[in-house]
C-alpha cells in the first residue's frame, strides 16, 4: 500500500516531530511505502490532503483535532472515498476517542494497517463543517477567555482559570430552537450539537453520539445556580451529566438556533465565531471512511 501521512510537527506541544522516524520505520517494516508531509501553516493540512489523497491508498492525519478537521475538509473537497487514518499525536484527540482509536501511538499504527473501513458522517453548521461538536454558551465563553489569558497562564491551569472566570461572569441566555421543525424556547447555559462524543480534550458531552449514524445528539444545560453548575461540570468527563435533572439530552436530524438578543459566540471544533442564527445538520448523503 501507498500511505501518505500528514503530520503537524507542532501538535502535542511540539512532540509530534520526534515521532516521525518511529512512524516511518513501523510502516516500512510492515512492507508498505510511506510519504510523510509536514504542515507548515494553519490550513495546510487541507491543502496537503487535497494534493495527495487521490494517489494514496490510505491518507493519514497525525496531529490533534484541529489538524484532523483540516484533513477532513480536504477529503470533502475532493469527495474522496480513500480511507483516512488517525495517529492521535495532539493534545485533545477527541475524534480518535469517539472512533475507539487507541491514543498509544504503536497501537494506533496497528489499527492503521489492520483496521477496517468505517463509514462516517460529519456535521454542518451554516457553511462550516464540524467533526466533533458545535456549541454555544458557557463552554464557548471559556475558550474565548482562555485565548485571552494564555499568554499569562500556560497549560492545563489556563483552562481551570478560564473556567473560574467564566463561572463568575457568565449568564445563561434565551434561545429559540427549531428541533426537526418544532419550535422550543428555553434559557440555557450550554447548547451543544454533537457528531462525536467528546470535545475539549476528553469531555464526554454527548455520550450517545456516533459519527456512524445520520443524527445529531443534542445536549442542553438548563439555567441553574452557579453552585449546581460547578457540581455538574466534572460529571461531563464521564458523561454522567445527562442523568441529572439539569440537562436535556436527545437526538434529532436538524437543529436551528436563533438568538433572542443580539449575536453569540459559537465554538466549532475549537474555532470561535459570532452568529445570531445557525442551522445544524449532518452530511447524511455523502460517504467518507475512516480506519478503525
Amino acid at each position: 500500500m501507498n500511505i501518505t501521512i500528514v503530520i503537524n510537527p507542532t501538535a502535542g506541544k511540539g512532540l509530534s516531530i520526534f515521532k516521525i522516524d518511529s512512524i516511518e520505520n513501523f510502516i516500512i517494516e510492515h512492507g508498505h511505502s510511506v510519504t510523510i508531509v509536514k504542515t507548515e501553516y494553519e490550513g495546510h493540512a487541507k491543502n496537503i490532503v487535497e494534493e495527495y489523497i487521490d494517489c494514496s491508498d490510505i491518507i493519514v492525519v497525525a496531529g490533534g483535532d484541529g489538524t484532523l478537521r483540516e484533513g477532513v475538509l480536504g477529503m470533502i473537497a475532493r469527495k474522496s472515498k480513500v480511507p483516512m487514518g488517525i495517529l492521535p499525536t495532539g493534545t485533545g484527540n477527541d475524534f480518535a476517542r469517539t472512533l475507539g482509536i487507541p491514543l498509544d501511538l504503536n497501537e494506533a499504527l496497528e489499527v492503521l494497517l489492520k483496521g477496517s473501513k468505517t463509514k462516517v458522517h460529519f456535521g454542518k453548521v451554516n457553511e462550516d463543517i464540524f467533526v466533533n461538536v458545535v456549541s454555544t454558551g458557557f463552554d464557548a465563553s471559556i475558550v474565548n477567555t482562555r485565548e485571552k489569558i494564555k499568554r499569562f497562564v500556560k497549560g492545563p491551569l489556563s483552562y481551570l482559570v478560564s473556567t473560574i472566570i467564566t463561572l463568575v461572569k457568565y449568564q445563561a441566555k434565551e434561545y429559540v430552537l427549531m428541533i426537526d421543525g418544532k419550535k422550543h424556547v428555553g434559557t440555557y447555559f450550554l447548547v451543544a450539537a454533537a457528531n462525536g462524543r467528546y470535545y475539549g480534550g476528553g469531555m464526554k458531552v454527548a455520550p450517545k453520539a456516533s459519527p456512524k449514524n445520520k443524527q445529531l445528539d443534542i445536549c442542553l444545560v438548563k439555567k441553574i445556580g452557579k453552585l449546581k453548575l460547578l457540581y455538574l461540570l466534572p460529571t461531563i468527563y464521564s458523561g454522567k451529566h445527562i442523568e441529572t435533572p439539569y440537562v436535556e439530552y436527545f437526538s434529532c436530524d436538524t437543529l436551528s438556533i436563533e438568538i433572542i438578543d443580539g449575536s453569540v459566540l459559537i465554538n466549532i471544533d475549537g474555532e470561535l465565531k459570532y452568529v445570531n442564527l445557525f442551522n445544524i445538520s449532518k452530511n447524511s448523503t455523502d460517504e467518507y471512511y475512516f480506519l478503525t
